[in-house]
């Protein structure tokens, strides 16, 4: 990491967390955006790919925008607090409705926004508690599939070949285990010529 990313970080408070190579599972929310980030850019290029740059704000907002299927909730309104006018919408009329001051007062504005965030912010609250109970709902179905494996400080393993061309092997090895964390599934390995890995691995890939 960066001396400048790490600035930003600590300015910002920011708690940066690393996760394991080759384990998009880790950081499973950020992979799934790419992909869909992917997925549209891909269709804006058409086939043009060396374009792909051209892209990538018109992408993001078609993100922003578009309802998530869990929140109930584009993440551009839980922002903001309202959807953005897009081309092709059609505007609300304009009426010029006669009233004592010729200017409205600043209690007049604040008291006509006061419902808006009111639903915004019952927005927020409810759309969080869908988030929670979503993500329980899917580590108890995870959890009642996946038996993650257990090895020992000693113990041999081989480790999956993620980047191997068509004949190469789809395992490498052997790795002597040398550390282990159990909270995260994550080993440290070594081969047999005493070189450590360059880091640690998730118990998926081996």
């Amino acid at each position: 990491m960066s001396n400048a990313l790490a600035h930003y970080l600590g300015r910002m408070k920011i708690k940066h967390k690393l996760t394991s190579a080759f384990h998009p599972r880790t950081n499973a929310k950020a992979e799934r955006t790419n992909g869909i980030v992917k997925q549209m850019i891909r269709k804006y290029v058409n086939g043009d790919i060396n374009r792909w740059d051209d892209y990538v704000q018109q992408a993001i907002f078609a993100c922003q925008v578009r309802k998530h299927r869990t929140t109930g909730f584009s993440p551009y309104y839980l922002v903001y607090g309202q959807q953005p006018k897009l081309p092709g919408d059609e505007l609300p009329p304009f009426i010029l409705t006669p009233t004592k001051e010729a200017e409205p007062t600043r209690e007049t504005l604040v008291q006509g926004r006061v419902p808006a965030v009111r639903a915004l912010r019952e927005a927020r609250l409810l759309a969080e508690q869908r988030l929670k109970n979503n993500a329980k709902h899917d580590k108890e179905r995870w959890d009642s599939i996946m038996k993650p494996q257990v090895f020992n400080v000693g113990d041999y393993v081989l480790l999956r070949h993620e980047n191997k061309f068509s004949l190469e092997y789809n395992w490498k090895g052997p790795y002597r285990i040398l550390a282990r964390n159990l909270d995260t599934h994550v080993y440290q390995i070594q081969d047999m010529q005493s070189n450590t890995y360059a880091s640690w691995v998730h118990t998926d890939r081996l």
